[in-house]
């Protein structure tokens, strides 16, 4: 039977080969560093046990069971015996020894958690000492300790300690503590430690303390920088005596600088002129004995003072708190900081799989370093970083950004067509260095496929599944932004939604959501080739659940009970049995499965209307937007050995399969195949079924956006574009200028992930991104700042509107076209040709359902 308190039952056949010499070594080494105190020792103390230098670590086994048995036998609680216990069974550094001590002595959760911190923080591993210390279920234990031990080491990286503070909040009831952490507060931000010593009773102690310690900084820059932010702090009028005592008659009266500090405060305050001959005569004689002492340098920083109203930057720490975690950032050494892998969402997995997006829990102290895991794509099968568990986002910020003074925020909504993350991971430095380091960049993963869009009335009636659950992620990503974002810098009320293909579909959807009513949650938006896909209703969308029941073999009458069984699946099956299958009109041997089988879906609780709909009767929210497209939008989608009318026919069939016979008619004649380029290996219909592919799911759906912001909301600024940036290589093959090319441009193509076009990187190489980078900054940066894209740069025109002959019809307007050379760009008229065969699809987009 086991028995927690016999040495032998924890250790089975005794502990001869737990007791390893370079692991004594190890422990007298880390003693020395850590103070000649490790953390066993002050556990030891506080239970009244003597002597802890000479007990620990012991030498061997026979030490080790001595020091066992004193354990057991000493009159303490139960509960600070299995602390001191764990710690020796950690020594032994055997997991199952270790787990079964856990699990059969019933352990409490709370000593175990805070005996592995203390332990780690022992064996000088600190970050992951505080993965287990700034968890919020520990009793308050030796706090202030672990924030000195953390500060005085030199091998712990500081930010550490700072981050141990933030989420932990220690009393600081000793002075070396106290002190300790605010001069590290000082090294990372003078007005941080100013606000602190604010809020601590110590006030007037640490306020002399900081100008002492910003006047005892090395010499050169670095102290003229610090002496520079000191004296622009927003003092009251007790701390503006302090500030001069200190200076002129206290501590810091003998530092070199500390008269200049107070000629250069009253000059910043306009103190040129003062009431009283006494004020008069001072200010007399600190300037006079200031003069003779202004370095060359000091003369320029007075001038400065004198020309400009200065302002202190209080740049956000790279440890950012949150009500669930601390996540600590890392400065990407271009004036920018990264926070990646943020979890925004618990973990849809297990009895959250096919559920609403849930808050996360509780996660400690992480290291934002890495992205998290992107979201399945369907059918596909052992997909290298992928993972149901994917709701994570990152945050790029500038490092300077200030929490008082919030930068505005792009929310990038990635495509993939709702089955797939397709930009997942771009790296927003790029798009803050466009802007002029003046924006908060976030992006995201939201689930795709079945995950995030099955649909049926099983997933309606079962009470624990959601429909648009990819939706509902954009969204909970987005409360996410309106809740944190400004612990981060970023500015809640400007935040401006981006998006390409699906990701323009979800601004769409977002912006006609609930009948088109406001949300709070965006301000703008900036979106690339939206796409108009057949939206199904619930009803509809039957087809596709009952065949992944089958294919499973899930079947039952029972709601929960399918769906429950569709949660045990493991993901590989799962993966497995949704590929996609045709329309069920089209179940015929001779059809193929459209490329996107998985969408939102007409459920009546998130989408209402079709988008076309929507946008016509004007329910959509009226905000400042930019939509676009690219030239050849439908390339990279129609097969490319389309080789026939009947072929060609058959491709838009099998993606609206409510197309008639009198529809194809129509766009054959629309879409004549005579005289369009040939390329090699390709079917000779292939860029006509392109072309009409294109513009029916995202040419013709971007202008009409156009025109009912034109027709409903004609105060509202709306601007379009057309990209028309030819690649060569992508010109010889056909493709034209492709969907979504000009993400490459936009985001820099060394920010996303390759497949960047040969002519869009650098010198040497021909240049196209001079009108996307800085100076003068993206479209989608100066959209983002200004919800304007004309700051600095081509006037963009918004859409007039102007009906075609003969009557009420649509806004026509113009938009911006970018060619290769700037000189080229400028505005252009819709042409006849395209208004006639956009006017087709719009005449017939609610009917195919888009």
């Amino acid at each position: 039977m086991y028995d927690w308190t016999d040495f032998d039952s924890v250790f089975h056949s005794g502990a001869d080969g737990f007791v390893d010499q370079k692991y004594v070594d190890a422990a007298l080494t880390h003693r020395k560093e850590l103070g000649d105190v490790l953390f066993f020792d002050r556990i030891w103390t506080a239970v009244k046990l003597k002597h802890p230098a000479k007990s620990y670590p012991p030498r061997s086994a026979a030490d080790l069971r001595n020091l066992w048995e004193k354990v057991v036998k000493t009159e303490i609680s139960e509960e600070l015996k299995l602390s001191l216990l764990y710690y020796l069974v950690r020594d032994s550094r055997k997991p199952r020894i270790e787990a079964e001590f856990v699990r059969r002595s019933f352990m409490p959760a709370r000593f175990r958690i805070q005996v592995a911190g203390l332990w780690e923080l022992d064996h000088c591993a600190f970050a992951r000492a505080l993965e287990f210390l700034t968890q919020p279920s520990l009793t308050p234990t030796f706090q202030d300790e672990i924030l000195e031990a953390l500060l005085k080491h030199r091998a712990c990286d500081s930010s550490l300690a700072m981050a141990y503070y933030v989420s932990v909040q220690p009393p600081l009831q000793t002075t070396s503590s106290l002190y300790s952490y605010f001069s590290l507060l000082a090294r990372a931000s003078l007005t941080e430690a100013f606000h602190f010593a604010r809020r601590r009773p110590e006030h007037k102690a640490l306020f002399d303390h900081l100008v002492l310690w910003t006047h005892t900084q090395g010499p050169g820059e670095s102290r003229a920088a610090a002496a520079i932010q000191l004296i622009s702090l927003p003092f009251s009028s007790q701390e503006e005596g302090w500030f001069e005592e200190c200076l002129l008659y206290g501590q810091a009266a003998k530092c070199s600088g500390a008269k200049d500090s107070v000629l250069m405060r009253r000059l910043t305050r306009g103190k040129l002129s003062v009431q009283g001959n006494g004020a008069i005569d001072g200010y007399k004689e600190c300037v006079a004995a200031a003069l003779p002492m202004l370095s060359s340098p000091c003369i320029l920083v007075l001038g400065l003072l004198l020309s400009v109203f200065y302002t202190t930057v209080a740049a956000v720490s790279t440890i950012v708190k949150l009500d669930y975690a601390t996540y600590r950032g890392r400065h990407r050494g271009n004036g920018v900081t990264s926070w990646l892998g943020i979890r925004y969402a618990a973990p849809p997995v297990g009895s959250l799989r096919f559920a609403p997006p849930h808050d996360p829990g509780y996660q400690g102290y992480v290291n934002a370093y890495e992205h998290g895991n992107v979201c399945l794509s369907t059918g596909r099968v052992n997909q290298g970083g992928a993972s149901e568990d994917c709701l994570f986002l990152d945050v790029y910020a500038p490092s300077h950004a200030d929490p008082s003074s919030p930068l505005p925020v792009y929310f990038f909504i990635q495509g993939g067509g709702f089955n797939a993350n397709s930009n997942a991971n771009y790296n927003g430095a790029g798009l803050i260095a466009a802007s002029g380091h003046s924006i908060v960049v976030v992006t995201f993963n939201y689930r795709v496929g079945p995950y995030g869009f099955l649909a049926s009335s099983e997933v309606v009636s079962s009470g624990s599944t959601a429909t648009n659950n990819g939706l509902r992620d954009q969204l909970k990503a987005l409360e996410w932004v309106n809740k944190y974002i400004s612990r981060f810098g970023g500015d809640p009320n400007h935040v401006v939604l981006g998006g390409d293909s699906a990701g323009a579909a979800s601004v769409g959807l977002l912006l006609t959501m609930n009948g088109g009513k406001e949300t709070k949650l965006f301000h703008a938006a900036a979106v690339e080739s939206v796409s108009f896909a057949p939206i199904l209703t619930v009803g509809e969308s039957q087809y596709q659940f009952n065949t992944l029941v089958q294919r499973s073999r899930c079947g039952s009458v029972d709601a929960r009970t399918v769906i429950s069984c569709l949660r045990r699946l493991s993901t590989r099956d799962l993966q497995i049995h949704t590929r996609a299958i045709p329309y069920p009109s089209l179940l015929r041997p001779d059809y193929n499965p459209p490329l996107f089988m998985w969408n939102p879906v007409l459920d009546n609780d998130l989408i209402h209307d079709y988008t076309y709909r929507a946008f016509n009767t004007g329910a959509f929210q009226h905000i400042p937007v930019i939509f676009g497209d690219d030239t050849n939008g439908g390339t990279v989608f129609a097969p490319r050995w389309t080789s026939s009318r009947m072929s060609s026919n058959q491709f838009l069939l099998e993606h609206f399969p409510r197309l008639t016979a009198a529809d194809l008619h129509t766009i054959n004649a629309l879409y004549p195949n005579q005289g369009r380029p040939q390329f090699p290996d390709s079917g000779r219909w292939w860029r006509r079924t392109a072309d009409a592919y294109g513009e029916m799911r995202y040419m013709c759906p971007n202008l009409f956006i156009a025109t009912a912001f034109a027709r409903h909301a004609p105060e509202t600024p709306f601007w379009s574009y057309r990209w028309n940036v030819e690649d060569g290589r992508q010109m010889d093959d056909g493709f034209g200028v492709p969907h979504v090319v000009e993400l490459h441009a936009i985001w820099g193509p060394e920010n996303t992930r390759g497949g960047a076009p040969w002519s869009y990187f650098p010198h040497p190489r021909p240049r196209v991104r001079s009108w996307f980078s800085s100076p003068p900054p993206s479209k989608v940066s100066t959209t983002t700042t200004y919800t304007s894209p004309n700051i600095g740069r081509n006037a963009w025109v918004v859409p007039l509107v102007q009906n075609p002959p003969g009557g009420d019809g649509p806004a026509w307007g113009k938009r911006m076209r970018f060619d290769g050379n700037e000189a080229d760009m400028g505005m252009e008229a819709i042409d006849q040709g395209l208004r006639e065969r956009c006017e087709f699809w719009w005449s017939i987009g609610v009917r195919l359902q888009q």
